[in-house]
């Protein structure tokens, strides 16, 4: 539920109007919001396809920890 959690946050932060992290880079390299974010869009993209998979099947966050036993 946690890593769900994260992922959706994250990108709520990449996207558009509220996208924090989008106005936070555009001031540091003072490159206009819009150019910045078609940009992000193939890391959106990667990160939307993540939160699909680990909402489908939910053994890929359980793998890492499985090892440690």
């Amino acid at each position: 539920m946690g890593l769900l959690f994260v992922i959706n946050m994250s990108i709520g932060l990449l996207t558009p109007p509220v996208g924090y992290s989008l106005f936070v880079a555009s001031t540091v390299s003072k490159v206009p919001v819009e150019k910045i974010a078609v940009r992000e869009i193939p890391i959106l993209v990667t990160m939307i396809i993540i939160l699909i998979l680990v909402m489908l099947f939910p053994q890929i966050t359980l793998f890492v920890p499985g090892l440690i036993h």
